[in-house]
């Protein structure tokens, strides 16, 4: 009886070409896979991006309203040019109208406008260390 060495089938040239096809496919699922993740990630973002930007827009607008009325209750002839100050609550009132007017709703904006107010002034009346 004379022994016979076999390879495996690892061993032989098609199985190793199987391997490294097999291989290359998992690399390009993980990299697709990856990319994948990466865009729903910066999606996400920029979800989160607009709806800041869409709140900043409702703060800018109360604002705006807010100094126009309050200077439309000014007698004519002594609106200040530079100057004056309206208060927070007007402010935050008028972007929650604004919002109303446009067809959102007023408690959410008027919720959502007074948090990025209050954050606002967190970030810049933090202390230096």
């Amino acid at each position: 009886m004379s022994e016979t060495q076999h390879l495996p089938d690892a061993d032989t040239p098609q199985a190793r070409a199987a391997r490294d096809r097999q291989a290359a496919r998992d690399r390009a699922q993980r990299w697709r896979e990856e990319r994948r993740a990466e865009v729903d990630g910066l999606r996400a973002r920029v979800a989160e991006l607009e709806a800041a930007a869409a709140v900043d827009a409702l703060l800018v607008a109360g604002l705006a309203r807010a100094v126009a009325r309050d200077r439309a209750a000014q007698p004519p002839g002594e609106i200040p040019v530079t100057g004056g100050a309206v208060m927070v609550r007007h402010v935050i009132d008028q972007a929650a109208k604004a919002s109303r007017n446009a067809g959102g709703s007023y408690d959410d904006a008027k919720a959502a406008v007074g948090a990025r107010l209050q954050t606002a002034v967190e970030a810049i009346a933090r202390p230096v260390a």
